[in-house]
């Protein structure tokens, strides 16, 4: 196992003075295990959200096949990580790289019915997802359902496409589209396929409802009055072309606190 700079080897190679350069190499070992995504290397999808642990003294992890969107990680290649841990010999080093491997997790599945037994996490936070969701509250339901007593859950969203329900909201919704053009800002909007993110909006049932109102009576079946919207909440998170693309529908923060099992009960009975 090297342990000398590798960089500092090269840089000496390309000035022509290797003999010169202090090589050290250990006695300890080290094993790197590749994840790659399924059906690699022929056909695969890509898109999976990767959940990291932290990795240990003498651990590493790799990013190869990874894109950052929107704050998460996703899966966009075959090779996507790889895992490595150095050891005393190399049956150990393999055993910690497989550890550390059998940490990560690429996890895409319905947000209406997850995989996840009761009671798995201590938050759970969705963006932008409850308003296209054909059945929202029963969303609702399950990331409750995977949350500890006690647990929070943090749902940023907006009214979305609430326009083509409401004339008013479509007159600030074209009016938005003037400014963002006036301003020589990149439209939001028009960079999408419109006609198709409406179509979406037309067949769900969350652009024809007033929320946060909506959300937070549903979660108090779960969270009792433990139920805060922040209708501000657009202010500290959007920069000024996102408060300009969607000054007509601001970002709004529905947080909610699992209650214990008992207390649930006494609010479906109230």
């Amino acid at each position: 196992l090297l342990e000398s700079s590798l960089l500092e080897i090269m840089l000496a190679v390309s000035k022509g003075t290797l003999a010169e350069a202090e090589v050290k190499f250990s006695e300890k070992s080290a094993c790197c295990v590749i994840l790659a995504s399924k059906g690699y290397p022929e056909k695969y999808e890509k898109g999976f959200p990767i959940t990291l642990p932290a990795a240990g003294r003498d651990e590493s992890i790799y990013i190869a096949g990874a894109v950052e969107k929107d704050g998460k990680l996703l899966t966009s290649g075959g090779r996507v990580l790889g895992a490595a841990a150095v050891a005393e010999n190399l049956p150990a080093a393999v055993e910690r790289a497989y550890a550390l491997a059998d940490r990560i997790r690429f996890r895409r599945m319905d947000a209406q019915s997850l995989e996840f037994p009761d009671e798995t996490f201590d938050v759970v936070i969705s963006r932008n997802l409850t308003w296209n969701l054909e059945s929202p509250e029963r969303a609702y339901a399950e990331w409750m359902r995977v949350l500890k007593e006690g647990g929070k859950l943090l749902n940023f969203d907006a009214n979305w496409y609430h326009h083509l329900f409401d004339e008013e909201k479509r007159k600030r919704y074209e009016e938005d589209r003037e400014r963002v053009e006036a301003l020589q800002m990149e439209d939001h909007y028009t960079c999408t396929d419109i006609d198709a993110m409406e179509e979406i909006a037309r067949q769900v049932p969350m652009s024809r409802v007033m929320r946060p109102a909506w959300d937070m009576q549903v979660l108090k079946a779960y969270a009792g009055e433990r139920v805060q919207a922040d209708e501000q909440v657009w202010k500290r998170v959007w920069d000024r072309t996102e408060q300009v693309n969607y000054a007509s529908t601001p970002m709004f923060l529905v947080s909610a606190v699992k209650c214990r099992a008992a207390d649930r009960q006494m609010v479906l009975s109230a």
